[in-house]
Order: structure tokens, then C-alpha cells, then sequence
């Protein structure tokens, strides 16, 4: 089965973005912000180190090439070093039930981020108590979390999101090492302040939970064991070649078990419950209803992977079915899908999590979205009976679905095959009960109940009882498909300059950021996004005037405003390109009002049309290419 051409003509195809050029950039910013980092070690200033190296992490975020630094975390560990350690550790006795430390750098009322984190502490079967530290919060935090936490004689604990670094670690050991028996660490890939604070050997045993196993991470120097979600050869590979972990477990995503479900794959959706939802959402009691969920990053197309595209090519072969994409955000392509479709095709944003359950309850199938997965949606869907498409095979691990629990369906060559499976599904109620049956199955043994727990009893019992940190050697380069495939589709979704962003943020904190001898030879041949090159002239000098004197806050205002106003800024790259079409637009208009004297013109001489198809406005403002 071939996609449909109506489907097909709404792709707006990828921008021709020079992944592997943005992606060397990256890698050379990165370098240079350790450059610096080293160069604030010879002179003792730990504060300043620190912060060129978190800004090197932040320049690696969203990478999966390389997956650790050996340097960057061998610089971390030695600013940990200088710390002050807290007083020893008191000495409790055996039988007490165990504390649990959980880091967070921030916690989050949408998404499985912080979900997985309140599901852990109210699954523990131990009776263990659950505590919470946030590093930077700075919005409330969520009531289940806080809840959770609780239940358990926890409590959250919030760091000043606006505290030095080093104040942070600091604060964050002696946390620690006073108030836990376990800290797992569920923190942000760039986040440098957990490595700072158990950069040195002691303390309570690490734990990192790997729940970014795609991408680029900091901290693989202080983990005594990494969680892996997935429980799969390929994930425990990457770990351990790639960051250079060796010791690894397994903690699949918790799912709970859904209210009513009285045996293993009976659907957890009631026939009443079914329609009232339905009926709350002003649908067709009879209609096929499909569903998918995630952030709509994850759904921009790559590489031949458009979602929306095969989205539509279902609807259009399927024509009384409805599909809702739950976490999409409508824009243009997808407000073209709903009027292609009829309305059918619905991009409903982001919704709280009980506010998915009515979506969930009307739907028939589930479309597992790519070219990024969403796992922890697509098991919410799968437990309740709600039979899933998995996302393509030419979408590689880790980026695609990878999961033990998901091994009883078969995964979908191509998008072709994608279409054709979920067309049959909505055609085939007897199909539907079947897949749906044997997935719910699955995914409890896994996810949820007594299969869940009996890994979290094998954390318990074998996990590392001390904590040691160590030196990374150096690490191989991940497969050149995965380094061109993640390249390509974080460069679309962050389409910006990495130098530029380096620039503002360490002027913001106060670094005077100089390019060096090394930084100038990468610059001119590390093309943006955009096809503008990187502004090497203003950056070689700005900070040896004004900037270099000014208070951050506000050196970093005047910053911004010389970028839109450099020579290849966008302010100025505006008003060259109104020119330019000004003077074309004139010099049409001057050939034009000498070729047609005499044929039809307007009252004052002038042919009307300045084009074939074009207004003179279309051709004025027409984007610059």
C-alpha cells in the first residue's frame, strides 16, 4: 500500500539542514567551553569552572553523538574534589527501613518524566521512606508527587534554583549523605550539579535512572548502577559501550493497573463508560476512534518518517474513523490534516493526565507516534485492552519503541505497513480484541502488579550497597545510522545556532566569553539551520569593549540586541531583502511601462500585474531564501 496523494501533498518536506555540519558545531562549542573550564582549574577558580562545563553539557543536550564526555565528567570530578565533605555518615541499624533520595532537576504536571517518579514511590511494596529534592524548581509542584512522597514519611525538598553551583552540590551531599540510604537520580541529561555533589567516592550508592537512553547525558562517572528502561541487549549495549557503564539493571516504566480490570487483558473500558465518553466528546456512538499521545516535537517528520502524513493516508482509507492526537499543538500542517480529513483529525494539545482518560475510554486504536516514541503513553493505552500500532522499524532503537512488554505484537516494517496495519484494526473487531488482549497481557507482566515489583525487588536486593565514583576511558562513537538519523531530527526540532547560544549564556552569567584560535577555524564552515553562517566577526570582538565591563543582566540585553542587529542578524537580513525586492519590484515596473505603451495598461501607463501569479506584495514579501 502505497500513501495517499491527498496525504502526501500536506508534507511540507524537511528544511535542507546540514545535521552533520550543526552537529560538528555543537561538538566544537562543546570543546571549547571545556577549553575554558580547564583554564579556570589552573587558576583555581572551582565556581567559574563549573560553570563552563555546565554550559559545555548544555551545548552537548539534545546529541546523541557523543552519549558521555570522559572529560567533561573527569573535569566535574575534580572540582567535586575540592568540596567540603560532610561529617560522617551515622551508623543505623539493619532492620530500619530503607531512606530514598530521589533528584530531580525539575518536576512536571504532564508527561512520564515525574509520572514514573510518584508511580515508583506508591508501587515500593517496602516500607521504605520516599523523599524528593528538586534542584530548580520553579513552578508548584505536582500534587501526586508531593502526595507520594508523603504517604511514605517523605517529604519535597526544593535547592534555590538561582544558588551558585557549587552551593547547590554542596547542599545536595550533605542532603545526601545526612538523610538517605539510596539516591536514585532522575535529572536532566545537561543537569552538572548531582556529578558535583557525588563526585567523590562515599556516601550513599548512586542509582541513575536512564530515562533519556537516546541522548547525551552527564553523570556516568558517579553512577554505581544505571536504571535501564528498557529491558533490552541493544539498551544494556549502549550503556555499556557507549557511556562506559558495566553495571546496569532493569526498571521498566511503571504502569498502574487501571480501575475495574478483574483479569489479565479484559479490557479496563466498560461499555457505559465507552459511551459517555464518547458522547462527551460529541462523537458517533458507532465511530472508530483512533488515538495517539505524546509531545508534538515528537512527531515532526524525518527522514521519511511523517506522521501526520500516514495519519492521514488512515482517515481518508477510513472514512467514519476520528483520530485525536493528545500533547500536539495545531499548526499550519496539522490544521491542513483536519481539513483534509473533514474534521476528523484533531490536535487537541496538551491535557493533565486525567483529563486523557476520556480519550482513552472512546478510543478503539492506538497509533504509537514516531518518528519519536512516547512509551509510557502508548502503555498506558496498551494495559487498558486498547490494541497499539508500534511506531515503524525504520524508526532505530532507542528512538522507536524498544520495550520486553511489546515483543508479543509485530512491529511495522515501514510506514506503508504502519497504514496497513492500523487499517485492519479499524476494520477488524475480532483483530482488535485479539492484539488488544494479548498486549495488556504483556504489558501487566511487565509494568504493573506483581510483575513490575519483582524488579524493583531485584534493585532492592542486589543494587550497590556504596558509592565509588570512577575515571571514563575513552568511548567509541555511536553507529553512524543513529548519529545521522538523531542529527538530522534534533536539528529540525532545535533549529538554531549553538555558538550563538553559548555566547548569551555565558555572558549572562558573568564568564566574558573570548573565542579562541581553535573555536575561529570551525566557525566559517559550520553552517546554521538557516543557511546563515555564524557571526565569527562580531563575536571575535564584542566582549573586549562595553561587554566586558557591564553587569551580566545587563550586558546580556545589550547582546541580543547586536545580534539582531549585526550584518547577518535578522533585522538586517529583513531590511537587505525589502530592498532588494524594492529595487526589482521598480526596475519590472521600468521595463514594463516602456514595453507596453499602447497595449492594455492601466490609466496611468502601467501593465497591473507584476508577474505571472504574483501580486507585487507576494513578490515584496515573499520569504528570503
Amino acid at each position: 500500500m502505497t500513501l495517499s496523494p491527498g496525504a502526501a501533498a500536506l508534507s511540507t518536506g524537511n528544511p535542507n539542514v546540514p545535521f552533520a555540519e550543526r552537529s560538528a558545531l555543537k561538538r566544537a562549542v562543546a570543546d571549547w567551553c571545556l577549553r575554558n573550564a580547564s583554564q579556570c582549574l589552573r587558576r583555581d577558580a572551582l565556581a567559574d569552572a563549573a560553570q563552563w562545563d555546565l554550559l559545555a553539557a548544555r551545548s552537548l543536550d539534545f546529541n546523541c553523538n557523543p552519549l558521555a564526555s570522559p572529560e567533561l565528567e573527569q573535569q566535574l570530578l575534580r572540582i567535586a574534589g575540592r568540596l567540603p565533605l560532610p561529617s560522617p555518615r551515622p551508623v543505623l541499624k539493619e532492620a530500619r527501613s530503607e531512606r530514598w533520595l530521589h533528584v530531580l532537576t525539575q518536576a512536571y504536571p504532564f508527561g512520564g518524566h515525574t509520572a514514573m517518579v510518584h508511580r515508583w514511590i506508591r508501587s515500593d511494596p517496602w516500607p521504605n521512606r520516599h523523599s524528593v529534592v528538586l534542584l530548580s524548581q520553579r513552578q508548584s509542584v505536582p500534587p501526586a508527587l508531593t502526595e507520594a512522597a508523603q504517604s511514605t514519611g517523605g517529604n519535597i525538598l526544593q535547592l534555590d534554583p538561582d544558588a551558585p553551583l557549587l552551593t547547590q552540590a554542596v547542599q545536595l551531599r550533605a542532603l545526601a549523605w545526612h538523610e538517605a540510604d539510596v539516591v536514585v537520580l532522575h535529572i536532566h541529561p545537561w543537569d552538572v550539579v548531582s556529578t558535583l555533589a557525588f563526585g567523590v567516592s562515599g556516601g550513599p550508592p548512586v542509582l541513575f535512572l536512564n530515562h533519556a537512553a537516546h541522548v547525551f547525558w552527564v553523570g556516568a562517572s558517579v553512577a554505581d548502577a544505571v536504571l535501564n528502561l528498557s529491558v533490552s541487549p541493544q539498551e544494556d549495549e549502549r550503556t555499556r559501550r557507549y557511556r562506559g557503564i558495566s553495571h546496569y539493571m532493569h526498571l521498566p516504566i511503571p504502569v498502574p493497573l487501571p480501575e475495574h480490570t478483574k483479569q489479565p487483558g479484559e479490557s479496563a473500558i466498560a461499555p457505559e463508560a465507552r459511551q459517555a465518553a464518547r458522547e462527551a466528546l460529541g462523537l458517533p456512538g458507532d465511530a472508530p476512534i483512533l488515538l495517539t499521545v505524546g509531545q508534538g516535537y515528537k512527531y515532526t517528520p524525518v527522514s521519511g518518517l511523517d506522521f501526520l502524513e500516514v495519519a492521514v493516508t488512515i482517515l481518508l482509507a477510513c472514512p467514519d474513523a476520528y483520530l485525536f492526537a493528545v500533547g500536539v499543538e495545531e499548526d499550519a500542517r496539522w490544521k491542513a490534516g483536519r481539513e483534509a480529513t473533514g474534521g476528523r483529525l484533531q490536535a487537541v494539545g496538551r491535557r493533565p493526565a486525567h483529563k486523557v482518560t476520556p480519550y482513552q475510554a472512546a478510543a478503539d486504536v492506538y497509533l504509537g507516534g514516531f518518528p519519536l516514541a512516547s512509551n509510557t503513553a502508548l502503555l498506558e493505552a496498551g494495559i487498558r485492552g486498547i490494541p497499539c500500532v508500534l511506531n515503524p522499524k525504520t524508526c532505530p532503537p532507542p528512538f522507536g519503541t524498544e520495550d520486553v512488554a511489546l515483543a508479543v505484537s509485530d512491529q511495522p516494517d515501514d510506514p506503508e505497513a504502519y497504514v496497513a496495519r492500523a487499517i485492519t484494526l479499524v476494520r477488524d473487531p475480532r483483530e482488535r480484541e485479539r492484539v488488544g488482549r494479548a498486549q495488556a497481557v504483556s504489558i501487566r507482566e511487565h509494568h504493573s502488579g506483581p510483575g513490575w515489583i519483582r524488579y524493583l525487588n531485584e534493585i532492592q536486593h542486589n543494587r550497590p550497597t556504596d558509592h565509588r565514583v570512577r575515571a571514563l576511558s575513552d568511548l567509541p562513537a555511536v553507529p553512524e545510522n543513529l548519529a545521522a538519523f538523531w542529527g538530522a531530527f534534533s536539528t529540525i526540532v532545535r533549529n538554531e545556532d549553538p555558538l550563538g547560544k553559548a555566547f548569551r549564556w555565558a555572558i549572562q552569567r558573568g564568564l566574558r566569553p573570548q573565542m579562541d584560535a581553535e573555536l575561529r577555524r570551525t566557525v566559517p564552515t559550520a553552517r546554521l539551520g538557516r543557511g546563515v553562517y555564524a557571526p565569527s566577526e562580531l563575536l571575535l570582538h564584542q566582549n573586549r569593549g562595553l561587554l566586558s565591563h557591564l553587569p551580566p543582566e545587563k550586558a546580556v540585553h545589550l547582546y541580543d540586541l547586536l545580534l539582531l542587529l549585526r550584518h547577518d542578524g535578522r533585522v538586517m537580513r529583513m531590511l537587505r531583502t525589502i530592498r532588494t525586492k524594492a529595487s526589482r519590484l521598480v526596475q519590472r515596473q521600468h521595463v514594463t511601462s516602456h514595453t507596453t505603451v499602447g497595449s492594455c495598461t492601466s490609466e496611468h501607463g502601467v501593465r497591473a500585474s507584476a508577474g505571472v501569479g504574483q501580486s507585487d506584495g507576494e513578490i515584496l514579501f515573499r520569504s528570503h531564501k
